[in-house]
């Protein structure tokens, strides 16, 4: 109780609604229901970034005749006010953001590992995570993760196409305007820019700065943030399929769950 009346009140706190509803509607209801909110009596600090790891870690977690293994690997990469943040939106479509993107093209289509591949960019007020994921078939799942850092260095070393660089533009381009489809997608396009301080003209400013990202600013932002050493990989599954392989492999510090050890008594 002492921790949210610290942290959570009146004066850090914004009402977003969104609908058929006036201002002074809100404005009634906010002192009807909120008039004895108490303001929060811990004073707002600055957000830390974490500190990136110096070392690849690799965690194996078992899962007893998993039918898959699910593959992780991610690391700390951008704030909401990174100037790179559009670069990066448009980084995470070509490496695994799009069904033709590099991953999609290798662990799906020619390798047939897998369904798919996925990435996301959670931007805090702090740096957040970007990450990449898939679910593969069970005997792959370290093969999977060492293509994952092998495009990783591919794309440290050489520009994209440019067929690569305009279909990952314009699928980010092309589905902006779900941003505004829903109620709940506006309240939320709203409150990301209270809680983030962002500006009203944030949402067109970003659009265009997406238009204009080129392919030296996704080769800046792979060199930038694919940095081996600051990653952490994880693979869930069998471990009879994970570990041996694995150990093979140049995969850092390498720590491995067994389920055994979760077992309640």
């Amino acid at each position: 109780k002492k921790a949210i009346q610290e942290n959570y009140g009146a004066n850090l706190a914004a009402i977003v609604a969104v609908g058929d509803v006036t201002l002074a509607q809100i404005e009634e209801l906010a002192r009807k229901h909120l008039h004895a909110w108490r303001k929060a009596t811990r004073a707002v600090t600055n957000v830390v970034d974490p500190h990136p790891k110096n070392q690849l870690q690799t965690r194996l977690v078992e899962r007893l005749n998993a039918p898959q293994t699910y593959v992780l690997v991610g690391q700390v990469a951008a704030s909401q006010k990174d100037q790179d943040l559009a670069a990066i939106e448009v980084f995470q479509n070509i490496i695994a953001g799009l069904p033709t993107s590099r991953l999609g093209a290798n662990l799906r289509e020619a390798k047939g590992w897998t369904y798919g591949v996925g990435t996301q960019l959670n931007p805090l007020l702090a740096k957040g995570p970007l990450y990449i994921t898939s679910s593969v078939q069970t005997p792959f799942g370290a093969d999977a993760l060492g293509e994952i850092f092998k495009e990783f260095s591919l794309m440290q070393k050489e520009t994209v196409s440019d067929e690569e660089l305009a279909r990952a533009k314009e699928g980010i381009m092309h589905s902006f305007s779900g941003r505004f489809s829903t109620l709940t997608q506006v309240a939320t396009t709203l409150a990301d820019r209270f809680v983030y301080s962002l500006p009203d003209n944030h949402d067109a400013s970003f659009y265009d700065q997406i238009a204009q990202v080129s392919k030296a600013d996704i080769l800046a932002v792979a060199q930038r943030l694919l940095k081996r050493e600051h990653s952490v990989a994880v693979a869930v599954g069998d471990l009879s399929a994970l570990e041996a392989p694995v150990a093979k492999m140049d995969m850092g510090k390498i720590i491995i769950e067994r389920e055994s050890e979760h077992a309640q008594p």
